[in-house]
């Protein structure tokens, strides 16, 4: 995953992965929804409030949990990047020792993105890739 930030505005650069206890949810999924940020800048912050903290993917990750109508557990990058390389599973793993998504639950979709608050000029996904 490569992507273009910018040094204005307010963003995040995240990735969200998609759990269920059903292999093809109709609608909303009712698991949970993982959120990797791997960049941000300004106000946006995660749901939640931070639980602690984790070593996955050769960083240090600040690690929030809270609910918006599903649960939301998001690992925010502690030094921001313009790439990730992550391995899922990892933070799948942590998510499940957490005690935030069952390991019976499937992962149904995962996307990446921004969430531009304001000034969101620039922002741009170079490569994104996904393999299983």
């Amino acid at each position: 995953m490569a992507y273009t930030t910018v040094q204005s505005g307010q963003w995040d650069a995240a990735y969200d992965v998609w759990y269920d206890p059903a292999p093809n949810p109709a609608g909303q999924n009712t698991g949970a929804e993982v959120m990797i940020w791997g960049n941000h800048r300004g106000a946006p912050q995660p749901v939640g409030s931070v639980i602690g903290t984790a070593q996955l993917a050769g960083a240090t990750w600040n690690v929030w949990s809270g609910n918006i109508g599903w649960n939301v557990i998001s690992y925010v990058r502690t030094s921001g990047t313009d790439s990730l390389d992550v391995n899922l599973a990892d933070f799948t793993r942590d998510a499940v020792g957490r005690g935030k998504i069952s390991d019976a639950w499937y992962l149904t979709s995962v996307q990446f993105g921004f969430e531009p608050w304001e000034g969101q000029t620039g922002l741009g996904v170079r490569s994104f890739s996904v393999s299983g």
